[in-house]
């Protein structure tokens, strides 16, 4: 998605202060049968969004998020010149493998991605573990990462230290790929980007 306009009621739809991501994605449901852009949603007035099912509570969030629709167009444009993009669960380029285990109640509405996003569609085995790992278990984890690498599948982990670094360590030692998931997200990432 490259359009800061769309990325930016993404953004501002995805992070709705006190709404979980069930509660969001049931709502994007609701806005694509109404065949709604999201931004004729976001123009909607208070009736027309109560015809979306949306109680008085939930409207007024949505009217306080409109508000943020601004900062979240800076954010949109400081992504994307960082190279970052946004994949809206409603896009084909989603990871399948996200919505089919999380379903509709735990799917992050957009994911934000740096890097080759085609991987997200290739198998993959997740690898995570304790920060505080001893010897046997780094080497453990170095086998596993090599073996998953020579069978060509993409190592998901973690950026903290111990298994879930050494998985990320050792799929880049012997060629693979990896998908880093940042809970922090990726802008206070930028130091471990550069290494």
């Amino acid at each position: 998605m490259s359009n800061y306009s769309e990325q930016t009621y993404w953004i501002t739809l995805a992070h709705l202060p006190r709404w979980g991501s069930e509660k969001i994605n049931k709502l994007i449901v609701r806005i694509y049968q109404a065949k709604l852009s999201l931004e004729d949603f976001f123009d909607l007035n208070e009736n027309e969004l109560s015809r979306l099912e949306l109680n008085p509570d939930d409207i007024m969030d949505l009217q306080n998020a409109k508000k943020g629709l601004p900062n979240n167009s800076f954010l949109a444009e400081s992504l994307m010149s960082q190279g970052f993009e946004i994949i809206p669960i409603t896009s084909p380029e989603y990871s399948g493998t996200l919505k089919e285990n999380l379903k509709i109640k735990y799917s992050p509405v957009i994911l934000y991605i740096k890097g080759n996003k085609q991987i997200l569609q290739e198998d993959s085995i997740a690898i995570v573990g304790s920060r505080e790992a001893a010897d046997i278990s780094l080497r453990f984890t170095d086998n596993i990462s090599r073996i998953a690498s020579e069978k060509f599948k993409v190592i998901v982990s973690g950026f903290a230290k111990g298994v879930d670094k050494q998985a990320l360590d050792s799929a880049l030692k012997y060629n693979g790929q990896s998908i880093i998931v940042l809970p922090q997200g990726g802008l206070p990432f930028a130091s471990g980007r550069t290494k």
